[in-house]
């Protein structure tokens, strides 16, 4: 079974893509990112719309939005339809079943996420606060 390094490294041989992968790497940290700051301000939205008046409200609120993204993520997406489908999988890794279907693999790449994800609701519910 391939590690998560040779996934990539298949995938950006297949590309051509080799020479310009830091270049990648740091354009992916910045829209990583901007991701997480987009996905705090609409956490914080929902929160006000769920209705949170205090701050300890707005995070568990929060975390419970993030962690079923989280699931949604992997449980679905990872699971089912990239171990399943092959025309939707990154180009060059169509042949990766047995990597596709590594379950505690796609568990194991999220499981860092979880204290981001109290860092984004703790943020969240801060912007809750201040701006309702």
């Amino acid at each position: 079974m391939m590690l998560e390094e040779e996934i990539q490294d298949a995938y950006y041989r297949s590309q051509n893509k080799e020479a310009t992968r830091e270049k990648l790497n740091t354009l992916m940290l910045i829209k990583k990112v901007i991701t997480l700051i987009a996905f705090m301000f609409l956490f914080a939205r929902m929160l006000h719309i769920a209705g949170a008046k205090t701050f300890v409200q707005g995070v568990l609120l929060a975390y419970g939005y993030a962690l079923a993204l989280f699931a949604w993520d992997t449980f679905f997406l990872d699971w089912v339809l990239f171990a399943n489908i092959k025309k939707i999988r990154l180009p060059g890794t169509e042949h990766m079943d047995k990597e596709y279907h590594q379950k505690w693999f796609h568990v194991k790449g999220c499981i860092p996420m979880i204290p981001v994800f109290a860092v984004i609701g703790a943020l969240s519910s801060l912007l809750v606060l201040w701006i309702w």
